[in-house]
């Protein structure tokens, strides 16, 4: 009997919410990704905090997270807009069914949105973009396939 293709509600493409500062790597990440996965990329904190508090349930198949942001966001007083608070956002916004890749050098920084993620619900995988491979990409682009019952080519 042939095996039948998986239902999917991301018929041409799937798209992950990438929240990245530096140009670079968001070029490496959408030049290793397969063909049908798209990203919105984030480079500031104010635009996150505006994506984040206005996403719905469906917007994204997958979240990858840099901490360090180049934009401070005032609230009130200065306060740092980074990947932490960014997590904070993510816990009151995002579904924890989507699954996160923490990428960022910081590792101070991409412990605690860890915490936050995970003692919340999230799936996080964490892997510092230094030791991001294609492969390690890839693979865990397959974890997110299976898990949400996607179809990537």
């Amino acid at each position: 009997m042939a095996k039948k293709p998986r239902p999917s509600r991301y018929k041409e493409h799937w798209t992950i919410l990438l929240i990245e500062n530096d140009a670079n790597r968001q070029q490496w990440i959408e030049t290793h990704s397969p063909g049908n996965v798209r990203y919105r990329t984030i480079r500031r904190g104010q635009i996150g905090l505006e994506v984040i508090t206005h996403m719905r349930p469906n917007d994204y198949s997958a979240l990858m997270l840099d901490c360090d942001l180049d934009e401070g966001l005032q609230a009130g007083a200065e306060a740092d807009f980074n990947g932490v608070e960014i997590a904070k956002l993510l816990v009151r916004h995002a579904p924890s069914r989507q699954p996160v890749l923490v990428l960022s050098h910081n590792g101070a920084g991409a412990a605690r949105m860890v915490m936050v993620l995970e003692s919340n619900g999230f799936d996080v995988t964490r892997i510092p973009f230094q030791d991001l491979t294609e492969e390690k990409l890839r693979e865990w682009l397959m974890e997110v396939e299976e898990e949400l019952g996607i179809e990537w080519t």
